[in-house]
């Protein structure tokens, strides 16, 4: 418990620089804007067009800031390895950073972010909306990895259905949701922190708005708002 209270100390150290205009120390920023261009060099001045250009080059250090507006994107960080002083952080910059998942899907949709067999990654400050489907989810943090943090995020209408009124009837596909941990693999998934976020109108069916499931040890749920969801809330 001592390495994760530091690692708490450390992240709310971090959150607070998240906030400011210019880069933090010792870590790169990249920005992303709607108006931007992925061969751009990702600077202030310069920013990528989609997140996930931004995501595929980053490394530990690497700041993430996106600019308002939506943007129709799925992210997956895959084996991303950020480190105790320098995370890799998603988060959204002078506004609202919407991600949209496009409405309803006849077939499983993705995630709007995966995160699989990453350590010290950092989502703060985004909107993620609007993925329907079977099995749909907002964010699935899977496989193993130490230390992920999912802070003052909104994760709204996903669902397997687009109506609250509609009841499940296939417990293989009418499942929904908002947050999913599951540790997959032997060395389990450590140190998480799901803390000050909101989860509302979402559309679970036979699953749960929050979910943590599987080999994941060192856990901290904290201060989240969950509701007008349909079925349960956090198991």
């Amino acid at each position: 418990m001592k390495t994760f209270s530091m690692i708490l100390l450390l992240s709310l150290f971090l959150a607070n620089m998240g906030h400011t205009q210019s880069c933090p120390s010792g870590q790169n920023c990249v920005y992303v804007s709607t108006t931007g261009n992925d061969s751009n060099n990702g600077s202030k001045s310069s920013p990528y067009r989609t997140i996930q250009k931004a995501i595929d080059g980053a490394e530990a250090g690497t700041s993430i800031r996106v600019f308002p507006g939506t943007y129709r994107e799925n992210l997956t960080f895959h084996q991303k390895q950020g480190t105790y002083t320098q995370r890799i952080i998603l988060s959204g910059y002078q506004g609202t950073a919407i991600i949209d998942g496009g409405g309803m899907h006849s077939s499983t949709p993705l995630p709007l972010i995966k995160i699989q067999d990453c350590s010290y990654i950092w989502i703060t400050n985004m909107t993620l909306q609007n993925n329907y489907g079977p099995k749909a989810e907002g964010i699935r943090i899977e496989g193993t990895g130490t230390f992920h943090e999912v802070h003052n995020c909104k994760i709204k209408n996903i669902g397997w259905s687009q109506s609250k009124t509609t009841a499940p009837t296939d417990r293989n596909n009418h499942l929904a949701n908002a947050l999913r941990v599951i540790g997959t693999k032997s060395t389990a998934i450590k140190e998480l922190l799901i803390r000050d976020n909101e989860i509302y109108d979402c559309v679970t069916g036979f699953s749960e708005s929050l979910t943590i499931v599987g080999n994941v040890d060192n856990f901290l749920v904290s201060r989240n708002k969950v509701h007008d969801n349909t079925n349960i809330g956090i198991v």
